[in-house]
């Protein structure tokens, strides 16, 4: 990767891979995976741009079991657990949870939660709207960003006629991120305080035949708790909508539309972004 700059100019070599392996079975009302995945990225950067050291080689080895249990004809849990050892941050337990209710046959309501983590790096937007040749390495106490994630949806299928369905769906969702990485200046920096991103998203699907129409709409709050006076994310639109229109001759030929709207953004400094469509 490379970017040019009109007083400086950075480059070096990034190389990232995932491997992974599963293994599935079944064993009475539960379905089994387990498997285990590798992950690499490693970056070189080139000493002829610049005399910061900021290379780096992380490692990631995990293992990790899902079982899809079936306790009942309305009532399914899925369970799952995930552990990483990472070669420079150390180990990492993610586990995540789902129970789904089928109230009716078209009817259910699912909740679940979930752990993550991202390991840094000194690769941002912020990063390089500063100039990545200014930054400066990433320091000795740098913690990684955890998150926790929780997420709630109704889903709706009724039959108008023989050949008309229609699907509603309502999600609602949050995400704490812990321990967020940002730039200050040149430097990097863990907040005490989390981001904290809340909301919600409606769609509906009708089939009709060989027509399908969806519609969507996101509404997203996502807030800097670190940053009382600008709490708000920058660049992030709280509201989005899209509608797709498909027609589908079987096996033949298909025709579709797509419109999308993304609402104006607060840029840093609290200057708006355009709306657009």
């Amino acid at each position: 990767r490379s970017l040019r700059e009109p007083r400086s100019n950075f480059g070096g070599t990034q190389w990232s891979s995932y491997s992974e392996a599963t293994y599935s079975f079944k064993s009475s009302d539960h379905q089994w995976v387990v498997g285990s995945a590798f992950a690499t990225e490693k970056f070189e950067e080139d000493s002829t741009k610049s005399q910061l050291k900021r290379d780096y080689n992380y490692q990631t080895l995990a293992f990790f079991a899902q079982d899809d249990w079936r306790i009942s004809d309305k009532i399914s849990l899925q369970a799952g657990i995930r552990t990483d050892h990472q070669n420079t941050f150390g180990w990492f337990v993610l586990p995540r949870l789902s129970l789904m209710y089928r109230v009716t046959k078209n009817f259910y309501v699912r909740a679940g939660s979930g752990r993550g983590y991202k390991t840094p790096t000194i690769f941002s937007t912020a990063a390089e709207e500063e100039g990545l040749n200014n930054i400066q390495p990433l320091s000795n106490i740098v913690l990684v960003e955890k998150s926790f994630g929780a997420n709630l949806d109704v889903d709706y299928t009724t039959y108008l006629t023989d050949e008309v369905s229609l699907t509603l769906n309502q999600s609602f969702f949050s995400t704490t991120v812990h321990d967020p990485l940002v730039l200050e200046g040149t430097y990097y920096v863990n907040k005490d305080q989390p981001i904290v991103t809340s909301g919600f998203e409606s769609s509906a699907r009708l089939r009709w035949q060989e027509l399908r129409i969806f519609a969507g709409y996101t509404f997203v709050d996502a807030r800097r708790k670190y940053d009382a006076p600008n709490s708000f994310v920058p660049v992030t639109p709280k509201h989005k909508l899209v509608t797709t229109v498909v027609y589908e001759k079987e096996e033949n030929w298909m025709i579709g539309f797509e419109g999308f709207y993304t609402s104006s953004m607060i840029r840093d400094f609290d200057t708006d972004t355009r709306p657009y469509f």
